[in-house]
């Protein structure tokens, strides 16, 4: 389990994913540089899948006219960026972690997984949205 980091370079802040090994961390993913954004109009969420879910809660999320999100993208250009929003990044790689989660037989450390990817992710979601989501894994 890892998390994300933020540096600065050039005086711009960007985002990596990074894994403690000891008293190191280790690099595993460069997700791109970081902007602030908000979610604008925050209603409930809903949807069949798993994946419509998440879309209908990136659209509630603005940032800057130069960054674009597009169902679970996150771009400025060509480029993947991020999204500062609270205390989460919102990235195509938080946004895929939580897609790609899968339930297993033990419900309480589930549980507490899927709510640390959302809290990475910055997105916050109610008790029913939560397992809502969670019941469609």
């Amino acid at each position: 389990m890892g998390y994300i980091r933020t540096k600065y370079i050039a005086g711009n802040p960007y985002a990596y994913f990074v894994e403690c090994k000891g008293k190191k961390q280790k690099v595993k993913a460069y997700l791109g540089r970081v902007f602030e954004g908000s979610i604008s109009k925050r209603s409930s969420v809903n949807g069949k899948s798993k994946r419509k879910f998440l879309i209908n809660f990136v659209a509630q999320i603005s940032g800057p006219s130069s960054v674009v999100v597009d169902g679970l993208t996150v771009t400025k250009g060509c480029k993947n960026v991020v999204l500062k929003i609270d205390d989460g990044y919102v990235c195509s790689f938080t946004l895929n972690r939580i897609l790609r989660f899968r339930k297993s037989d033990d419900l309480e450390k589930d549980g507490k997984i899927l709510a640390k990817y959302f809290l990475d992710a910055g997105l916050p979601v109610t008790q029913d949205e939560f397992i809502a989501y969670y019941q469609k894994c």
